[in-house]
């Protein structure tokens, strides 16, 4: 035995014998630190580096070297003899014994101690030791702790499954310190350890004894061993607050040798133990277990957190529901707490998304065909409207670790008219009921909407839920004015109404107020702007008002949707506007209004009465005698109009898009820390679940069918039988 001495104190003892190591180490408490040893010199001086800097000097280090034919290989190790504060003992191999032999060497040698087996080309960092005893003490049944690491199959991060190299401009120390400070400590079972940097327990060494010398050199003893000891109830778990750069494949290197010894174990592995590679199959694919959800927080720790938006509603017209996705995707870019945002929009992009997203470098914009799979996956995706199919939550599921849904109001859930069948609506709120029971946050527009959620029971304790409101003020769309082709007659100081005649939009009150003002002298037309739903609409009310007013009817501009230039000429031209609404889950046009100047008449219903100023003088009932004078001041008032105006300007400046997006963005942080849990994602029976045209319309006539429908779901004929088989191959055949 060599022994290196510094004024006395020993600190380098070189050994070449299994009994030599162990008096070197003497009563050194557990565990050891073990490197085993193969050339790579460069390699080997990083490890003991870092080792060092982060390894505290109780603990004794033994290096195994397995006959390096490379003799500059523990050159920097000897160099180091006259600075060590640690016990550090080297063991040279006199002959090659493979990396089975040196670990069962340590197991031998550590006799009565847990053993860290640390590979030579990995780099540790602060305090990784302390919290690989930490997660080995939480049970005694723990046979291995592995860590996290940019090279460790099922352990890689920030890219799952996908070894690589660390992310730009990050070092081993701030990628570990990042993990630590990210991490909640669960600790997962994972099937095998990953053997860059083991802790291993005496308790499983002294059951089933060392690595089996059938893997010699390597490949495959590591998970040999951890199968024998999961066998014997033993438990193979992660330090999710550890890790530890593996720059990957010194000793071996990716020579077709290695391919070939490596497939070769892989066969005795899948012969001695036949439901192991389905049980990494399993942990390296679930999305929703605790292996999953400690990867996914080193991953955000490491590259921050990356969101998908739901954008397929963005067609070529810029309405309410399609400004709010738009706005939101660029307010989401801006936050410091995302590194990137991706929307996801249709094949053609409508002009004003490629406007809206140009210069915003951390938000990019995918065309796809639908709900179609994509390759990559994200944190969260972010809906900021409401689902409608069971398709949508399927592709938000496969996408990203998580959801969430921004459920704007519940009018149509409420409300049956807006259907055009019971049918219809009942599928529509099976839906809704079925979104809230799989997403894992939802977020609300207003105190209201969360309001009647609560009261419908749709919000569960799983949940993460969130007020983010709505921003007002829009910086997609803002074009010039105008004048709608439809109304080439329009004259300045009209009465307009912008929204949808559906009929909690009361357009028929408006129609009502205009022709009372016509009769005390204004002289104004008016501007019915929005779309015709084709269920619950006023259309039918509105024709029967002006076929009851001819002589106001030719004064009365009926427009469908328009865009966003149109609706910038018409707002620079009304007199008013009138949003006499009977429910809403926010209510944005009032404040669009007044940005343009505009004053607005409107009622106080659903969440208008929270956002609105209680200043603001709004309707004096729903009854449209009783807000003629209110209509008039507000027509000819100069002074009363401009206060108006600016008491609901200075409102807008509490609804920012950058605001609602911080509110989303808190909310999608506490939606990733908490997560909903591991729900099986598999949609009621009665539930529109997509299969193709083929069978969608066979399904859409039962529904529609009752009787038949009951005839197929029944039991205990034969006939029932045969057309529920029939209906099952039509199923997979057409799928």
């Amino acid at each position: 035995m060599s022994v290196a001495s510094i004024g006395g104190a020993v600190s380098l003892h070189i050994v070449n014998t299994p009994a030599a190591a162990t008096e070197a180490l003497g009563d050194a408490p557990g565990p050891v630190v073990v490197v085993p040893i193969y050339n790579s010199p460069d390699d080997v001086r990083l490890c003991v580096e870092s080792l060092l800097r982060h390894t505290g000097t109780d603990i004794a280090i033994l290096l195994i070297d397995d006959a390096s034919p490379d003799p500059t290989t523990l050159d920097s190790v000897l160099a180091m003899e006259h600075s060590l504060q640690h016990r550090v003992v080297l063991f040279r191999h006199v002959e090659n014994a493979g990396f089975v032999g040196s670990c069962n060497d340590a197991f031998q040698v550590c006799t009565g101690r847990d053993v860290v087996l640390v590979n030579s080309d990995v780099i540790v960092g602060a305090e990784w030791l302390t919290r690989l005893v930490a997660a080995a003490r939480t049970s005694n049944t723990v046979a291995t702790v592995s860590t996290l690491t940019n090279h460790g199959t099922i352990l890689s991060v920030p890219a799952r499954n996908e070894p690589g190299p660390l992310p730009e401009g990050l070092t081993p120390d701030e990628a570990a310190r990042r993990v630590a400070a990210a991490a909640k400590l669960t600790r997962p079972v994972i099937p095998t350890d990953i053997g860059h940097c083991l802790y291993v327990t005496r308790a499983a060494i002294d059951v089933v004894g060392g690595f089996d010398f059938v893997f010699a050199p390597g490949y495959g003893e590591e998970v040999d061993f951890c199968q024998r000891a999961a066998s014997r109830g033993f438990i193979n778990i992660v330090a999710d607050d550890v890790f530890t750069y593996h720059k990957g494949g010194s000793s071996f290197g990716m020579s077709p040798a290695k391919l070939q010894l490596q497939a070769d174990h892989e066969a005795i592995i899948n012969q001695r133990y036949p439901l192991y590679a389905s049980s990494v199959q399993w942990a390296s694919t679930s999305n929703r277990s605790a292996l999953a959800t400690a990867l996914a927080v080193a991953r955000r720790a490491l590259v921050g957190t990356r969101v998908a938006v739901d954008g397929l509603c963005l067609g070529e017209q810029l309405m309410g529901t399609q400004r709010f996705v738009v706005e939101t995707a660029v307010a989401l870019s801006n936050q410091d707490d995302v590194a990137e945002t991706h929307l996801f929009v249709p094949l053609d992009v409508p002009d004003y998304v490629t406007r809206a997203t140009a210069d915003h470098p951390r938000l990019h914009v995918h065309p796809i065909d639908g709900y179609e799979l994509v390759d990559d996956h994200y944190d969260v995706v972010v809906r900021p409207y409401q689902v409608d199919h069971i398709v949508q939550l399927q592709w938000m599921r496969a996408i990203a670790d998580a959801s969430v849904v921004t459920q704007l109001d519940l009018i149509a859930y409420h409300n049956p008219a807006y259907f055009g069948s019971p049918v219809a609506w009942q599928r529509y709120r099976d839906v809704t009921e079925f979104a809230f029971d799989t997403v894992d946050g939802v977020a609300f527009i207003s105190n209201h909407s969360l309001d009647e959620a609560t009261r419908e029971g749709l919000l569960s304790s799983h949940q993460q839920s969130a007020i983010t409101y709505c921003g007002v003020d829009h910086r997609s769309g803002l074009l010039a004015g105008v004048q709608p082709a439809g109304a080439p007659h329009l004259q300045p100081g009209f009465v307009l109404s912008l929204g949808a005649n559906y009929l909690h939009k009361h357009r028929v009150f408006t129609l009502e107020l205009w022709g009372l003002l016509r009769e005390r002298g204004f002289e104004g037309q008016l501007a019915l702007v929005g779309a015709r739903p084709p269920n619950g609409n006023t259309t039918a009310a509105e024709d029967a008002w002006l076929a009851e007013h001819p002589a106001l009817a030719p004064h009365v501009v009926r427009l469908d949707s328009v865009g966003e230039a149109e609706k910038a000429w018409l707002l620079d031209h009304a007199a008013l506007l009138m949003y006499p609404t009977l429910s809403e889950g926010f209510g944005m046009v009032p404040f669009e209004a007044a940005q343009a100047g505009v004053p607005v008449l409107t009622t106080r219903q659903g969440a208008l009465d929270e956002v609105l100023p209680t200043e603001l003088a709004t309707t004096v009932s729903l009854v449209p005698q009783h807000n003629v004078e209110l209509a008039e001041r507000l027509l000819h008032d100069q002074s009363f109009r401009a206060e108006q105006v600016a008491l609901l300007v200075a409102a807008c400046e509490r609804f920012t898009w950058e605001a609602s997006a911080v509110a989303l963005v808190d909310l999608v942080h506490r939606t990733l820390e908490s997560p909903a849990g591991r729900r099986s994602f598999s949609a009621p029976s009665n539930l529109w679940v997509h299969q193709s045209r083929v069978v969608d319309r066979t399904v859409s006539v039962l529904r529609d069918r009752p009787r038949l429908h009951r005839i197929l779901i029944g039991d205990d004929t034969r006939r029932q039988r045969t057309l529920r088989r029939g209906a099952n191959w039509a199923r997979r055949r057409f799928k």
